[in-house]
């Protein structure tokens, strides 16, 4: 793992804690978790017509930081990069190495 090439610097969001509101069920609230230095590699794009003539885009990355930085990362977190969402797809350990973290991200942008 070169750590020179982790030059993007994330948050790391995710539902955590919570309160209870008036109807006596418990609500979690997204809150950010961590800052991550990571490097971005773009994968796939595509663009979609909708109806109203509105477009779809759709792009992926792959995100690469440190294993023990990103292990904490689930499916239901969300990156967030210059005031840019991108939805966890999934996480993988390239190789079963323990050395750096794959986290496939996907940005939605109508």
């Amino acid at each position: 793992m070169d750590a020179g090439k982790l030059k993007h610097k994330v948050e790391v969001w995710g539902k955590k804690g919570g309160s209870t509101n008036s109807l006596g069920k418990n609500t979690k609230e997204d809150k950010k978790i961590k800052d991550l230095w990571c490097d971005f590699i773009p994968q796939t794009n595509s663009m979609q017509n909708r109806p109203a003539e509105t477009i779809l885009v759709r792009c992926t990355h792959k995100v690469v930081c440190r294993f023990n930085s990103a292990k904490m990362i689930k499916n239901d977190m969300y990156l967030k990069y210059r005031g840019r969402r991108f939805d966890v797809k999934y996480v993988s350990d390239p190789y079963m190495s323990n050395t750096r973290m794959d986290i496939w991200v996907e940005e939605v942008i109508e």
